[in-house]
């Protein structure tokens, strides 16, 4: 599943291309994807226009301007991919080759630039876990999908206080607090991993044993390790491919993540990475200088 680096930057492609786009048609396949489609999903996306693109945690926002706001989840497989002149442009190709097979092509669009250009936006889903979905845009942080969110970490205003003050009394494993969408928002596992080891702090530690000053590091690293990562293009694992259709970049500087056994990266300190698991996933830390 693509984590907010990778979902920022399809977000990024899509804007030029999207942003002032005329609807002209909608066609959707006799298949569900994770929930039905809302009541008149089409009627209301016919003759609109994409006015703005944006980003909730993992969600594509696509507002219209008639009011509404499509919301996009790419789920496990999902892949955008857009047709016109002759090419295609594919912004997400991660965990499956997919696209090959126009069963499982789910939502078609068809638009116009306002330069007069016509196109498609293809959504692919083999799995079928994405979800399409219709809300009022003034009421986006009131839907089912963000209504329960936490905050988003590479806002201005959060903080090592406004972490703190989301961890309250927890004493879940640091870990898994940071991958909880209702303490912060978009953290993946392999940043939340590197976000730790650049802060020293180990993995298992209770959320609520964080000093401010720790807090306050730690939220620094995760900022600066999204910034980087969304920089690179993502994360190649599973093959993410950002969307002038090269591979990402951020893999080839992971500092933890994914190097069992390797010499930790820092020198002075002489342990190695190892792995644990963590609420089923898997977490790379180094034991020394992490505490």
């Amino acid at each position: 599943m693509p984590e907010l680096p990778e979902v920022e930057t399809i977000k990024n492609g899509l804007v030029p291309f999207l942003e002032g786009a005329k609807i002209k048609n909608v066609s959707l396949s006799s298949y569900r994807l994770r929930f039905e489609y809302p009541e008149g999903f089409k009627q209301y996306l016919i003759g609109a226009s994409f006015n703005k693109l944006k980003r909730r945690a993992k969600y594509i926002i696509g507002e219209l301007d008639n009011d509404n706001s499509v919301i996009i989840h790419l789920g496990m497989s999902g892949r955008i991919t857009l047709m016109g002149n002759g090419h295609s442009l594919t912004f997400d190709d991660y965990v499956y080759q997919t696209g090959a097979k126009t069963v499982h092509d789910h939502v078609t669009i068809d638009l116009e630039t306002t330069k007069g250009e016509e196109f498609k936006l293809i959504y692919n889903d083999p799995r079928r876990f994405g979800l399409w979905d219709l809300v009022k845009t003034d009421e986006i942080e009131k839907s089912k999908h963000f209504a329960h969110l936490g905050p988003e970490p590479l806002e201005d205003d959060f903080d090592g206080k406004a972490l703190l003050e989301r961890i309250g009394k927890k004493a879940a494993p640091i870990k898994l607090a940071l991958l909880n969408q209702e303490i912060i928002v978009g953290l993946g596992n392999i940043y939340v991993c590197e976000a730790l080891y650049m802060s020293h702090i180990h993995p298992e530690r209770p959320a609520n044993s964080l000093s401010q000053k720790e807090a306050d590091l730690l939220v620094k690293n995760i900022k600066e390790v999204l910034n980087v990562a969304i920089g690179a293009g993502g994360s190649t694992l599973n093959d993410f491919r950002h969307a002038d259709g090269n591979l990402g970049g951020f893999q080839e500087r992971f500092l933890a993540y994914d190097r069992e056994g390797a010499d930790c990266p820092d020198k002075k300190c002489g342990g190695k990475i190892e792995r644990i698991v963590q609420g089923g996933r898997s977490t790379f830390f180094c034991p020394k200088c992490q505490k």
